[in-house]
């Protein structure tokens, strides 16, 4: 499975199928073992399912998401660093 696989989508609606939902949920599990993560994402695989979701809508890798939305008073929120590479 790539990144892609969890992230693209040929049809539509396939990132709501339930083989879809599970790959990210296991993937986001897996990036949430990290210590190399933000503190909003360590041991938080919700928060990291949910980073990777939000940098989806706007057409960002996952670890772009990660590494660039920062969580602030419970909202993702772009980093400073993120908001022009999204503009471009």
């Amino acid at each position: 499975m790539t990144t892609t696989d969890l992230t693209t989508s040929s049809g539509g609606g396939d990132l709501l199928q339930p083989e879809a939902v599970n790959a990210r949920i296991q993937y986001a599990r897996a990036l949430a073992a990290s210590n190399l993560l933000p503190d909003a994402y360590r041991a938080q695989p919700a928060n990291v399912l949910l980073a990777i979701e939000y940098g989806h809508a706007l057409g960002l890798e996952p670890i772009a998401a990660i590494q660039g939305i920062s969580v602030i008073e419970g909202k993702p929120t772009l980093s400073a660093d993120l908001m022009p590479a999204v503009v471009r």
